[in-house]
């Protein structure tokens, strides 16, 4: 398993290594099972972010309503969400910054 201080030998996104990038956080992602959280959606919460951003994955069913389900999502969501930005550079964590859903950024 991938170390969280491996995690910072992750150059950070720069617009020149997006490929490389996205399949190093991936990797990561999916060691920790949050990888779902790029491909689903919450149910019942929507998803503001994307009327702005087209999805560039198939959309794919809702994840069940319960409580302990939606819990888990919005805690897998933050984490995912902070890996992303703070492996970003300066102009990308600004652009990407406001975004609320992992899926999105």
């Amino acid at each position: 398993m991938m170390a969280a201080a491996e995690l910072y030998k992750i150059e950070p996104l720069d617009g020149t290594n997006y490929k490389r990038w996205y399949q190093k956080l991936l990797l990561y992602f999916e060691q920790l099972e949050i990888d779902y959280v790029l491909i689903t959606d919450l149910p019942d919460e929507g998803n503001p972010d994307s009327e702005a951003v087209t999805p560039p994955v198939p959309k794919t069913p809702p994840l069940p309503l319960d409580e302990a389900t939606k819990k888990k999502f919005k805690k897998d969501n933050k984490l995912a969400r902070s890996y992303l930005l703070n492996n970003m550079s300066k102009p990308f964590f600004d652009l990407f910054v406001n975004f609320k859903f992992a899926k999105v950024i």
